[in-house]
Protein backbone atom coordinates (compact mmCIF):
# COMPACT_ATOMS: atom_id res chain seq x y z
CA UNK A 1 0.00 0.00 0.00
CA UNK A 2 2.74 2.37 0.83
CA UNK A 3 3.99 1.52 -2.30
CA UNK A 4 1.12 2.33 -4.29
CA UNK A 5 0.89 6.03 -2.45
CA UNK A 6 4.42 6.58 -3.62
CA UNK A 7 4.01 5.82 -6.80
CA UNK A 8 0.04 8.06 -7.17
CA UNK A 9 2.50 10.84 -5.41
CA UNK A 10 4.95 10.89 -8.03
CA UNK A 11 3.03 10.52 -10.97
CA UNK A 12 0.87 13.26 -9.99
CA UNK A 13 4.07 15.83 -9.08
CA UNK A 14 4.93 14.74 -13.07
CA UNK A 15 1.57 15.86 -14.01
CA UNK A 16 2.04 18.72 -12.06
CA UNK A 17 5.03 20.03 -13.41
CA UNK A 18 3.79 19.08 -17.12
CA UNK A 19 0.84 21.27 -16.68
CA UNK A 20 3.25 23.90 -15.83
CA UNK A 21 4.69 23.49 -19.29
CA UNK A 22 7.79 21.91 -18.12
CA UNK A 23 9.68 19.24 -20.50
CA UNK A 24 10.67 16.39 -18.64
CA UNK A 25 12.75 13.91 -20.21
CA UNK A 26 12.40 9.97 -19.28
CA UNK A 27 15.85 9.83 -18.01
CA UNK A 28 16.00 13.34 -15.81
CA UNK A 29 12.64 12.03 -14.05
CA UNK A 30 14.05 8.53 -13.20
CA UNK A 31 17.01 9.92 -11.61
CA UNK A 32 14.50 12.80 -9.86
CA UNK A 33 12.67 10.06 -8.61
CA UNK A 34 14.81 7.35 -7.94
CA UNK A 35 13.39 4.87 -9.88
CA UNK A 36 13.84 2.83 -13.45
CA UNK A 37 13.80 4.37 -17.06
CA UNK A 38 10.95 1.60 -17.46
CA UNK A 39 9.15 2.76 -14.19
CA UNK A 40 9.13 6.31 -16.00
CA UNK A 41 8.08 4.68 -18.92
CA UNK A 42 5.52 3.19 -17.13
CA UNK A 43 4.28 6.64 -15.32
CA UNK A 44 4.56 8.25 -18.73
CA UNK A 45 1.79 5.73 -20.60
CA UNK A 46 -0.17 6.00 -17.26
CA UNK A 47 -0.85 9.84 -17.75
CA UNK A 48 -1.54 9.58 -21.71
CA UNK A 49 -3.96 6.97 -21.11
CA UNK A 50 -5.67 8.88 -18.26
CA UNK A 51 -5.71 12.08 -20.88
CA UNK A 52 -7.27 9.95 -23.56
CA UNK A 53 -9.51 7.99 -21.62
CA UNK A 54 -10.89 10.91 -20.09
CA UNK A 55 -11.11 13.35 -23.82
CA UNK A 56 -9.08 15.89 -22.67
CA UNK A 57 -8.09 18.24 -25.04
CA UNK A 58 -3.91 17.75 -24.00
CA UNK A 59 -2.13 15.10 -25.03
CA UNK A 60 1.92 14.02 -24.26
CA UNK A 61 4.13 14.76 -26.78
CA UNK A 62 7.98 14.17 -27.27
CA UNK A 63 10.13 17.19 -28.28
CA UNK A 64 13.38 16.44 -30.80
CA UNK A 65 15.38 15.85 -27.35
CA UNK A 66 13.33 13.23 -26.07
CA UNK A 67 11.68 15.10 -23.49
CA UNK A 68 7.72 14.67 -22.62
CA UNK A 69 5.13 17.55 -22.72
CA UNK A 70 2.04 18.45 -22.68
CA UNK A 71 -0.03 19.58 -26.52
CA UNK A 72 -3.38 21.01 -26.40
CA UNK A 73 -3.80 19.87 -30.06
CA UNK A 74 -3.61 23.61 -31.47
CA UNK A 75 -5.54 24.95 -29.52
CA UNK A 76 -4.23 27.95 -28.69
CA UNK A 77 -3.74 29.90 -25.61
CA UNK A 78 -2.83 33.40 -24.01
CA UNK A 79 0.30 33.99 -24.09
CA UNK A 80 1.98 35.44 -20.78
CA UNK A 81 2.35 39.35 -22.98
CA UNK A 82 -1.24 39.11 -23.89
CA UNK A 83 -2.36 38.33 -20.69
CA UNK A 84 -0.25 41.31 -18.45
CA UNK A 85 -1.87 43.34 -21.30
CA UNK A 86 -5.32 42.36 -20.76
CA UNK A 87 -4.68 42.51 -16.95
CA UNK A 88 -3.54 46.09 -17.75
CA UNK A 89 -6.78 47.23 -19.51
CA UNK A 90 -8.88 45.55 -17.10
CA UNK A 91 -7.54 47.34 -14.04
CA UNK A 92 -7.39 50.72 -16.62
CA UNK A 93 -11.24 50.15 -17.14
CA UNK A 94 -12.32 50.30 -13.24
CA UNK A 95 -15.47 48.49 -14.48
CA UNK A 96 -15.62 45.68 -11.76
CA UNK A 97 -15.46 45.94 -8.55
CA UNK A 98 -12.14 44.90 -6.09
CA UNK A 99 -12.91 41.66 -5.57
CA UNK A 100 -14.30 40.11 -9.24
CA UNK A 101 -10.99 42.84 -10.41
CA UNK A 102 -8.61 40.21 -8.57
CA UNK A 103 -10.57 37.02 -9.88
CA UNK A 104 -10.50 37.77 -12.84
CA UNK A 105 -6.80 38.59 -13.27
CA UNK A 106 -6.21 35.39 -10.70
CA UNK A 107 -7.73 33.00 -13.41
CA UNK A 108 -5.96 34.12 -16.41
CA UNK A 109 -2.39 34.23 -14.56
CA UNK A 110 -3.26 30.86 -13.23
CA UNK A 111 -2.84 29.53 -17.03
CA UNK A 112 1.03 29.73 -16.24
CA UNK A 113 4.24 28.27 -14.10
CA UNK A 114 5.26 30.07 -11.26
CA UNK A 115 7.55 31.87 -12.77
CA UNK A 116 5.55 33.45 -15.11
CA UNK A 117 2.68 34.19 -12.35
CA UNK A 118 5.16 36.07 -10.21
CA UNK A 119 6.22 38.07 -13.48
CA UNK A 120 2.69 38.92 -13.82
CA UNK A 121 2.30 39.72 -10.73
CA UNK A 122 5.46 41.86 -10.14
CA UNK A 123 4.39 43.88 -13.41
CA UNK A 124 0.40 45.08 -12.22
CA UNK A 125 1.17 45.18 -8.32
CA UNK A 126 0.85 48.15 -7.53
CA UNK A 127 -1.75 48.77 -9.72
CA UNK A 128 -3.71 45.69 -8.23
CA UNK A 129 -3.04 47.08 -4.70
CA UNK A 130 -3.74 50.73 -5.50
CA UNK A 131 -7.04 49.78 -7.42
CA UNK A 132 -10.02 51.85 -6.41
CA UNK A 133 -13.40 50.04 -7.55
CA UNK A 134 -16.56 51.88 -8.88
CA UNK A 135 -18.25 53.23 -5.95
CA UNK A 136 -21.37 51.07 -6.58
CA UNK A 137 -18.84 48.43 -5.42
CA UNK A 138 -21.34 45.44 -6.76
CA UNK A 139 -20.09 42.38 -8.43
CA UNK A 140 -21.39 42.09 -11.88
CA UNK A 141 -20.19 39.05 -13.82
CA UNK A 142 -22.94 36.77 -13.11
CA UNK A 143 -25.33 39.22 -13.73
CA UNK A 144 -23.16 39.90 -17.41
CA UNK A 145 -23.18 36.07 -18.22
CA UNK A 146 -27.30 36.15 -17.52
CA UNK A 147 -27.75 39.30 -19.61
CA UNK A 148 -25.73 37.58 -23.03
CA UNK A 149 -27.36 34.29 -22.34
CA UNK A 150 -30.82 36.29 -22.86
CA UNK A 151 -29.27 37.77 -25.47
CA UNK A 152 -28.13 34.64 -27.52
CA UNK A 153 -31.63 33.29 -26.69
CA UNK A 154 -33.55 36.11 -28.26
CA UNK A 155 -35.17 36.62 -25.05
CA UNK A 156 -37.62 39.04 -23.74
CA UNK A 157 -36.46 40.08 -19.96
CA UNK A 158 -38.24 41.84 -17.35
CA UNK A 159 -35.87 44.70 -15.43
CA UNK A 160 -36.24 46.43 -12.15
CA UNK A 161 -34.52 49.64 -12.59
CA UNK A 162 -32.98 51.96 -10.30
CA UNK A 163 -32.61 55.40 -12.43
CA UNK A 164 -30.65 58.14 -11.88
CA UNK A 165 -32.74 60.10 -9.76
CA UNK A 166 -33.62 57.69 -7.53
CA UNK A 167 -36.89 56.11 -9.12
CA UNK A 168 -37.43 52.28 -9.49
CA UNK A 169 -39.08 51.63 -12.79
CA UNK A 170 -40.09 48.04 -14.11
CA UNK A 171 -39.25 47.73 -17.85
CA UNK A 172 -39.85 44.54 -20.24
CA UNK A 173 -36.96 44.52 -22.17
CA UNK A 174 -35.54 43.46 -25.60
CA UNK A 175 -31.76 42.81 -25.09
CA UNK A 176 -29.35 43.51 -28.07
CA UNK A 177 -26.05 44.38 -26.78
CA UNK A 178 -23.92 44.77 -23.55
CA UNK A 179 -21.02 47.55 -23.95
CA UNK A 180 -18.52 49.04 -21.70
CA UNK A 181 -18.11 53.34 -21.16
CA UNK A 182 -16.60 55.70 -18.86
CA UNK A 183 -15.90 53.06 -16.07
CA UNK A 184 -19.53 51.76 -16.20
CA UNK A 185 -21.18 48.45 -18.02
CA UNK A 186 -24.33 48.88 -20.04
CA UNK A 187 -27.13 46.86 -21.53
CA UNK A 188 -28.21 47.99 -24.58
CA UNK A 189 -31.84 47.24 -25.50
CA UNK A 190 -34.99 48.38 -26.67
CA UNK A 191 -38.50 48.97 -24.89
CA UNK A 192 -41.27 46.68 -25.70
CA UNK A 193 -43.80 49.03 -25.45
CA UNK A 194 -42.25 51.28 -27.73
CA UNK A 195 -41.23 52.41 -31.50
CA UNK A 196 -37.72 50.98 -32.20
CA UNK A 197 -36.57 54.12 -33.26
CA UNK A 198 -33.28 54.00 -31.20
CA UNK A 199 -32.21 51.44 -28.28
CA UNK A 200 -32.03 52.92 -24.23
CA UNK A 201 -29.19 52.15 -22.15
CA UNK A 202 -29.22 50.56 -18.79
CA UNK A 203 -26.26 50.53 -16.22
CA UNK A 204 -25.71 46.96 -14.99
CA UNK A 205 -25.04 48.38 -11.44
CA UNK A 206 -28.41 49.99 -11.28
CA UNK A 207 -30.02 46.95 -12.31
CA UNK A 208 -31.74 45.31 -9.09
CA UNK A 209 -33.69 42.11 -10.45
CA UNK A 210 -33.69 40.94 -14.15
CA UNK A 211 -36.43 38.09 -15.22
CA UNK A 212 -36.19 35.98 -18.13
CA UNK A 213 -39.23 35.25 -20.01
CA UNK A 214 -40.66 32.63 -22.01
CA UNK A 215 -41.05 35.07 -24.96
CA UNK A 216 -38.50 35.39 -27.79
CA UNK A 217 -38.09 38.68 -29.90
CA UNK A 218 -37.41 38.71 -33.67
CA UNK A 219 -33.77 39.94 -34.32
CA UNK A 220 -34.84 41.38 -37.77
CA UNK A 221 -36.72 44.38 -35.96
CA UNK A 222 -33.58 45.77 -35.49
CA UNK A 223 -31.89 44.63 -38.63
CA UNK A 224 -30.97 48.22 -39.22
CA UNK A 225 -29.14 48.24 -35.75
CA UNK A 226 -25.70 46.68 -36.45
CA UNK A 227 -23.87 46.63 -32.79
CA UNK A 228 -20.70 47.60 -33.29
CA UNK A 229 -21.55 50.47 -35.79
CA UNK A 230 -23.94 51.81 -33.34
CA UNK A 231 -21.33 52.09 -30.52
CA UNK A 232 -19.19 54.61 -33.12
CA UNK A 233 -21.94 56.75 -32.61
CA UNK A 234 -22.17 56.55 -28.99
CA UNK A 235 -20.88 59.39 -26.33
CA UNK A 236 -21.59 58.50 -22.37
CA UNK A 237 -24.17 56.69 -23.24
CA UNK A 238 -26.80 58.94 -23.40
CA UNK A 239 -29.39 58.20 -26.91
CA UNK A 240 -31.63 60.75 -28.47
CA UNK A 241 -32.06 60.81 -32.43
CA UNK A 242 -28.92 59.44 -34.63
CA UNK A 243 -27.84 62.57 -36.19
CA UNK A 244 -25.57 63.17 -38.85
CA UNK A 245 -22.67 66.17 -37.48
CA UNK A 246 -20.47 68.44 -39.73
CA UNK A 247 -17.80 70.04 -37.81
CA UNK A 248 -15.02 72.19 -37.82
CA UNK A 249 -11.78 71.26 -35.55
CA UNK A 250 -8.74 72.81 -34.72
CA UNK A 251 -5.91 70.58 -36.18
CA UNK A 252 -4.56 70.18 -32.46
CA UNK A 253 -7.85 68.45 -31.38
CA UNK A 254 -8.13 66.18 -33.95
CA UNK A 255 -6.66 63.23 -33.34
CA UNK A 256 -8.53 62.95 -30.13
CA UNK A 257 -12.10 64.22 -31.97
CA UNK A 258 -10.80 61.34 -35.00
CA UNK A 259 -10.08 58.38 -32.00
CA UNK A 260 -13.96 59.29 -30.02
CA UNK A 261 -16.11 59.29 -33.98
CA UNK A 262 -14.56 56.30 -35.60
CA UNK A 263 -17.23 56.52 -38.42
CA UNK A 264 -15.71 60.34 -39.43
CA UNK A 265 -15.34 61.56 -42.90
CA UNK A 266 -12.71 64.03 -43.61
CA UNK A 267 -14.43 66.33 -45.64
CA UNK A 268 -12.22 69.41 -46.28
CA UNK A 269 -8.99 70.84 -44.88
CA UNK A 270 -8.66 74.38 -44.33
CA UNK A 271 -5.74 76.16 -42.71
CA UNK A 272 -5.03 75.17 -39.02
CA UNK A 273 -8.53 73.68 -38.86
CA UNK A 274 -10.52 70.45 -40.72
CA UNK A 275 -13.93 70.03 -41.28
CA UNK A 276 -15.41 65.93 -40.35
CA UNK A 277 -18.52 64.27 -40.88
CA UNK A 278 -19.80 61.98 -38.38
CA UNK A 279 -23.11 59.95 -37.02
CA UNK A 280 -23.89 60.58 -33.60
CA UNK A 281 -26.48 59.94 -31.05
CA UNK A 282 -27.20 63.83 -30.14
CA UNK A 283 -27.69 63.71 -26.37
CA UNK A 284 -24.41 62.02 -26.01
CA UNK A 285 -22.51 63.71 -28.36
CA UNK A 286 -23.82 67.04 -27.15
CA UNK A 287 -22.43 66.58 -23.30
CA UNK A 288 -19.13 65.16 -24.85
CA UNK A 289 -18.14 67.86 -27.28
CA UNK A 290 -18.30 70.83 -25.10
CA UNK A 291 -15.39 69.67 -23.11
CA UNK A 292 -13.06 70.62 -26.55
CA UNK A 293 -14.14 74.57 -25.68
CA UNK A 294 -13.50 76.91 -29.01
CA UNK A 295 -11.17 73.87 -30.51
CA UNK A 296 -14.40 72.33 -31.90
CA UNK A 297 -17.34 73.96 -33.38
CA UNK A 298 -20.48 72.31 -34.18
CA UNK A 299 -21.40 73.02 -37.97
CA UNK A 300 -24.57 71.62 -38.41
CA UNK A 301 -27.89 70.41 -38.06
CA UNK A 302 -28.79 74.05 -36.69
CA UNK A 303 -30.72 72.60 -33.89
CA UNK A 304 -27.39 70.97 -32.23
CA UNK A 305 -25.77 74.09 -32.72
CA UNK A 306 -28.40 76.15 -31.10
CA UNK A 307 -28.58 73.64 -28.06
CA UNK A 308 -25.02 73.32 -27.49
CA UNK A 309 -25.14 77.23 -27.75
CA UNK A 310 -28.08 77.60 -24.57
CA UNK A 311 -25.75 75.17 -22.70
CA UNK A 312 -22.87 76.94 -23.20
CA UNK A 313 -24.53 80.17 -21.73
CA UNK A 314 -26.39 78.66 -18.92
CA UNK A 315 -22.93 77.34 -18.02
CA UNK A 316 -21.36 80.87 -18.53
CA UNK A 317 -24.21 82.32 -16.16
CA UNK A 318 -22.84 80.38 -13.18
CA UNK A 319 -19.22 81.97 -12.79
CA UNK A 320 -21.02 85.40 -13.83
Amino acid sequence: MAEKIKKANRVLMLLYRLSLGERVSKADYAAEAGISVRSAERDMREIRTVLTEMGDSYTLLLDEAGRLYFSNNGRRKFSETEVLFISKVLLSSRSLCREEMRQVIAAMSSLFGFAVRNEIKAAIQSELEQYVEPLHGKRLLALHWDLTRAMQCQLKIALRYRKLSGEVVCRKVLPISIVSSEYYLYLVGFFEEKAYEYPAFFRLDRILTVEKTDEHYNPRLFSDYNMGKMKQCIQFMYAGRLLRVRLRCENRALEAVRDRLPNHRIVAREEGHTILQAKVFGEGFCRWILQYGRSVEVLEPQELREKIRRNLQEAAELYT
